[in-house]
């Protein structure tokens, strides 16, 4: 890691439910008092990255920008309201969840990791644990819609970053980093990712992109996560360019069932 202490950044519509051990800025399209924030409106970058349909990606195509003349080489942990990557694991596994530990707000502070924490880690990237699984089709087929996965693939192909193999690659990837976001990266490799699933997500959105209700109204943001997990598993796993110490998902909840947001 480089020199300097890495930035921290909370994401999302709340703020934190625990006490972080660290200065933050807290990145969100409410406005609350006390926090040192930068908001970012679901609108802000127009309708096309509307946070309705990406859920935090707009808010994250927008830290994009207020990293982009940062150093690469310089690192930032993300962390949400309820949701943390770990390096000590919590008392209790969550049970519906069990990649997950459920942790009560005062477990969490302690959890929580500190600068000093992450500087230990020596350049490497602190991940969420990576799921073994059939391959990302399936898996999204298992919650969402397949027609939106489909028709998502063909506008990889189209925007210029994916081969036909590599579209392969990412329909049949077996390895998932749930909650992709989370957890220390690196600016450089971050920003790489942002650039090519804000082409990805244009072409979609100009071509095969339509309103759903319910949960599915966020279709871009399951897709995007399911692209930003492939991009960390391909940098990771395949290309080695970067070295990378899997922690632990910790989410606050006072019982061992995590409730599911809307």
């Amino acid at each position: 890691m480089s020199g300097r202490s890495p930035q921290f950044y909370c994401i999302g519509h709340k703020p934190p439910a625990f006490t972080p051990r660290c200065d933050y800025l807290h990145i969100s399209p409410n406005r609350f008092d006390g926090l040192n924030q930068m908001i970012v409106p679901d609108d802000a970058l127009g309708d096309k990255y509307h946070g309705s349909v990406l859920s935090e990606f707009t808010q994250l195509f927008a830290l994009g920008e207020l990293l982009k003349d940062s150093p690469p080489d310089d690192y930032f942990y993300m962390f949400q309201y309820r949701k943390f990557v770990a390096l000590k694991r919590g008392a209790q596994t969550a049970s519906n969840m069990p990649y997950a530990c459920a942790s009560p707000a005062e477990e969490a502070d302690g959890l929580f990791p500190s600068p000093e924490d992450l500087a230990a880690l020596d350049g490497r990237l602190l991940t969420v644990p990576a799921l073994k699984i059939q391959s990302i089709a399936r898996n999204y087929a298992r919650f969402h819609l397949t027609e939106d996965f489909a028709a998502f693939v063909i506008s990889l192909r189209g925007s210029g970053h994916f081969d036909d193999r590599r579209c392969r690659n990412f329909i049949n990837c077996g390895i998932l980093y749930p909650s992709s976001s989370l957890g220390l990266h690196q600016i450089g490799i971050f920003l790489r990712h942002m650039a090519i699933m804000k082409t990805v997500w244009s072409h979609f959105a100009d071509n095969f992109h339509e309103k759903r209700e319910g949960l599915q109204r966020r279709s871009g943001g399951f897709l995007l996560e399911r692209l930003q997990s492939f991009l960390m598993y391909e940098e990771i796993d395949v290309h080695r360019t970067i070295a990378a110490r899997q922690g632990h998902l910790t989410v606050l909840s006072e019982t061992p069932v995590i409730r599911v947001t809307a």
